[in-house]
Parts: structure tokens; sequence; C-alpha cells
């Protein structure tokens, strides 16, 4: 019985210094997925804005955001003068 349990916890504590070593490696990972996500909000944000510098109709505006998925075209305050 004593063996037994002092194999379990051998087992669980090699388990335990895997996962710890593996966090920083996934931490990294994360942070640089949410990097990348959030520049390319930012970037198709900045794209939208180009084209209505340029002169676009509200509804090819409308229409590049429905296809990009831009749900802050309210937000961007662009509309119609």
């Amino acid at each position: 019985m004593t063996t037994k349990l002092l194999q379990m916890t051998t087992k669980l504590l090699r388990t335990t210094t895997k996962l710890l070593r593996t966090t920083p490696e996934l931490l990294q990972m994360i942070q640089k997925l949410l990097r990348t996500t959030s520049q390319g909000g930012r970037a198709r944000d900045n794209g939208f804005r180009a084209r209505r510098q340029q002169g676009r109709t509200h509804a090819e505006m409308k229409r590049f955001a429905d296809k990009f998925q831009i749900s802050r075209y309210k937000e961007l305050n662009l509309h119609d003068e």
C-alpha cells in the first residue's frame, strides 16, 4: 500500500513538473496571439478610414464593413455628409 502511494505521488510530481515547465511557453503563445489579433483589428479600422477619406459612398463603406465584419462601423462616426 505504501509503495503504491509513493509511486502515485512520484507520478503526480512528474506531471506537475512538466506542467510548470510548459506554462511559460503557453503564456508566450497566448500573448503573441492576443497581440496579432488586436493589430489585425486596428489595421482593418485604418483601412476603413483610408477608404472613407478617398471619397467612397456610404453604401460602398457599408459593403466593406460587412465583408470584413467590422462591427465598429457606427462607432467610427462615418456617415454621409
